[in-house]
């Protein structure tokens, strides 16, 4: 689910597909993502479906807010994702219909100049948000052009960082809970550069490197996890937002002429922190409250790599 676009009192989220034959894409409104699930639930009763994102009135909530928008995005992406895993009911008619009903060949979103546009910060990592599964592979499109063969191997545009950059992969696949508080696993990776610097301490997990990006035998990425808590993502944020404010005063106080471009971290490019919850509203504890705050963690993580 790589972007939203607002149209008059709806919002669409554009979803790009992909089979071994080609891809193509399709856009959602929440509701049909709704009834989606509906189904399933109803025709697979025994499979358990993954989080589908809360509904929320519209009288508390504004629909529109870029950020709400941007959180519902990431967390229909992890529910699409997931569903495709199931054994069951990824291959299914059900799911092959739904992201395969009304499709087109290329982004519309990409090509409005007209309508407001929210974009997946990995919008343009190849493979990293592509939706696909069996069904589809096994059901070639005859009613239109075959499209390129999306990219394939490393799930990184490892050339889209400047060479310095020391992570160019971000990824929270699980999280655990301790007596008093919750744990968040945090995979990284480096494919730009990975000969010039060594992976952070404490490292968890030293992983072997996987296949190289694009092809070049030569590269390898290299690749580690840490466990962090909720409160180490937002006294991050913290850092960085405290750091661009001083960045700035120093820019300002010497006129600019004493600071490299890109140098200075710009504080509007930030992405808003995870949200915070009361304790006393809401059980943190509760599983449905930890997988949402995983994506969003992962989704923030994966923001502040393209700033």
């Amino acid at each position: 689910v790589l972007a939203a676009s607002k149209a008059d009192d709806a919002v669409f989220y554009e979803i790009r597909c992909a089979s071994q034959y080609h891809q193509w894409f399709v856009s959602k409104r929440f509701s049909q993502f709704e009834e989606l699930a509906s189904t399933l639930t109803r025709f697979f009763p025994s499979t358990p479906l993954p989080l589908l994102p809360q509904k929320h009135l519209k009288l508390l909530n504004d629909h529109h807010d870029d950020e709400f928008i941007e959180h519902r995005r990431a967390l229909l992406d992890n529910f699409a994702q997931k569903v495709l895993a199931l054994p069951e009911i990824g291959p299914s008619q059900f799911v092959y219909d739904f992201f395969s009903r009304g499709k087109y060949s290329s982004s519309k979103i990409a090509r409005s100049t007209a309508t407001a546009r929210i974009q997946d910060p990995s919008d343009d990592e190849p493979g990293s948000s592509d939706v696909t599964t069996a069904a589809m592979a096994a059901k070639p499109s005859t009613d239109e052009p075959q499209s390129p063969k999306p990219p394939t191997g490393s799930p990184v545009a490892p050339d889209f960082f400047p060479l310095e950059q020391t992570i160019t992969s971000i990824c929270v696949p699980t999280a655990d809970t301790a007596s008093d508080h919750v744990v968040y696993f945090i995979h990284a990776s480096n494919a730009r550069n990975p000969g010039v610097w060594a992976p952070p301490s404490p490292v968890l997990v030293q992983n072997p490197p996987p296949a190289a990006p694009n092809g070049n035998e030569d590269a390898q990425t290299t690749s580690w996890s840490v466990q962090k808590r909720f409160s180490d993502i937002l006294a991050l944020d913290e850092a960085l937002r405290k750091l661009a404010v001083e960045q700035e005063k120093e820019e300002t106080e010497a006129g600019g002429t004493q600071v490299a471009p890109g140098e200075v971290l710009d504080s509007k490019r930030l992405p808003p922190a995870p949200p915070r919850f009361s304790k006393l509203l809401y059980d943190h504890y509760n599983k449905d409250f930890i997988e949402e705050r995983r994506v969003l963690v992962e989704n923030y993580l994966r923001r502040l790599l393209k700033v």
